[in-house]
Order: structure tokens, then sequence, then C-alpha cells
């Protein structure tokens, strides 16, 4: 049996998994008895299987970094759609007719 490291989409945890069986794209992953095993693909849209910790943590600070990046511009955005709303005058009102 091997050990996989899962990741997930909304969490910061990583978890140990014990595989059964992997291939390229899919691992059999071990559930609490054999009838309990799942199919489940190394990438899918909300998790992960990493084959080493290092792996697994380096994805999971890829993808914070990538976060706090895209939320940087966003705080950088709003903070420029406040100060022109701050300098705002009435005369650069528009007539809505």
């Amino acid at each position: 049996m091997e050990k996989f490291y899962r990741t997930a989409r909304y969490s910061t945890e990583i978890t140990e998994v014990d595989v059964v069986s992997s291939t390229d794209k899919t691992l059999i992953v071990s559930g609490k008895g054999k009838k309990d095993d799942y199919r489940a693909y190394r990438e899918s849209d909300h998790l992960r299987y990493h084959a080493t910790f290092d792996d697994a943590k380096s994805y999971m600070i890829a993808k914070i970094e990538k976060n706090v990046e895209s939320l940087e511009r966003r705080l950088k955005a709003a903070k420029g759609e406040l100060v022109s709303a701050k300098n705002r005058t009435q005369s650069e009102t528009t007539d809505a007719r």
C-alpha cells in the first residue's frame, strides 16, 4: 500500500491517505474496510492527490500565493474606486434622462 497526500480546493489541510493501487489518472483509496475502498481521480476540481508531502505542500503554497496576488489586485482596484468616489463632485454627475 502506498501513501499519498490529499489537498482540497477550499482548505489548507494536507491529509495522508492509503492507496491500494494507482494509474496515471486514478487511485484506489483505502477506506475503513475493503468494501469501502473508492476510486478517485488524481486531480479533480476539488481534490488533488500528491505522491509526496513536499509536492502537496508546494502545491498548497503556490495556490495560496496565487490567491493572495489576486486579492491584492482586487484591493488595489477597490482603493482606487474609493478615492474616485471621495473626490467626485456634484458637477461630475450625469443626467438620467
